[in-house]
């Protein structure tokens, strides 16, 4: 660490030095600082490319060396700085046994050929691993239906009909992606929801009677304006999914030697399905009228009837940045003879 320390102070005192003059450093195109035994050489055609070095963090470059030259005995390490500016580009190739290529750079990390250490299992792009755990915030929004064993109530004018435009669902969360290996993944994780059910009469009531649900017309002499049903679920789910926008790319270097690399086409078409499961944690009813050329809300909450627990299969379906999902409950809405046998039907957009 005393030389790393040592050899890092020299070749920041030396670039300084050259920088100091612009006559020494046209006259010189090689720099070489030896500490002990050990060398380091700057090679440039011209001030400007070494004044252009001090830009750099020289510290973190030394110690990433220096770090590599510890895992791996015999080579030459190269340490090629971007075209960009925004870091560097480090390429180590090693001969051991059979040629084993370690390719170590800003935004990936791959190892081809022989056993790979663990901290090497994963291959990074674009700040996503391919093998690994990535997580993100998600938001789901969609509409919501019902449909019982004769379809959807609106095709025998239901009281309960819903009226889709204005059915919204809205669900946050955060979603885990695992590689299971490949182009499979596992989505998982929780979100919070709200089902909104408006129905298509705006005249229609939910009332809790003693022993089950009933949809009625509302009595009052008002003019209503919206009627529905929402109920609140926390929810876990779990989707396997398939991303073919994850490749693996041939590079060959230099050298002769080649590399694959699995990146991430972020245009890539990706499906997947699977389940999830809920608990109701909140649930009411809400109506908007007019009375007297005054509007006017009421808010009831109330179980319903619905049941506490949900559960279902669903669909994601994405290409390049839009997404797309649907829910299908497969338990009933309400509790059995309860209320109607209805399961809910939900899709929409992922954000």
């Amino acid at each position: 660490m005393k030389k790393l320390i040592l050899t890092t102070t020299l070749l920041t005192f030396t670039c300084m030095w050259v920088l100091a003059s612009d006559k020494n450093a046209n006259e010189r195109d090689t720099v070489i600082v030896r500490v002990g035994k050990t060398q380091l050489i700057i090679q440039t055609e011209n001030a400007d490319e070494l004044r252009a070095l001090s830009e750099y963090d020289l510290n973190q470059m030394i110690l990433d060396l220096n770090q590599s030259i510890d895992t791996a005995a015999g080579g030459v390490d190269y340490i090629r700085i971007d075209d960009d500016g925004r870091g560097y580009e480090k390429d180590t190739i090693r001969e051991v046994r059979e040629q084993k290529t370690v390719v170590v750079g800003k935004d990936f990390k791959v190892v081809v050929q022989g056993d790979a250490k663990d901290e090497d299992h994963w291959k990074k792009y674009d700040g996503r691993r391919t093998l690994g755990t990535s997580t993100n915030g998600q938001i789901e929004l969609g509409t919501n239906n019902w449909i019982g064993d004769d379809g959807f109530p609106n095709e025998s004018n239901s009281p309960y009909a819903v009226r889709p435009w204005g059915s919204w669902y809205v669900s946050l969360g955060v979603i885990n992606k695992t590689s299971l290996g490949g182009k499979l993944f596992l989505e998982w994780g929780a979100d919070i929801s709200w089902y909104n059910w408006k129905f298509e009469d705006h005249d229609t009531r939910v009332i809790s009677g003693p022993d089950r649900l009933e949809f009625v017309t509302e009595p009052r002499d008002v003019s209503s304006i919206k009627s529905k049903l929402t109920a609140t679920y926390i929810n876990a789910s779990f989707v396997p999914m398939l991303d073919f926008g994850y490749h693996k790319k041939k590079y060959e270097k230099d050298d002769g030697t080649s590399v694959k690399i699995t990146r991430l086409n972020r245009s890539g078409f990706r499906i997947g399905a699977g389940m999830y499961t809920g608990y109701r944690i909140g649930s009411h009813t809400k109506i908007k009228y007019e009375e007297d050329n005054d509007t006017d809300k009421d808010r009831d909450n109330g179980s319903y009837y619905l049941n506490s627990f949900r559960y279902g299969v669903m669909g994601k379906l994405g290409y390049r940045d839009f997404d797309f999902f649907v829910r299908y409950d497969l338990n009933e809405v309400f509790a059995e003879d309860r209320g109607p046998k209805l399961n809910a039907l939900t899709f929409g957009i992922i954000l």
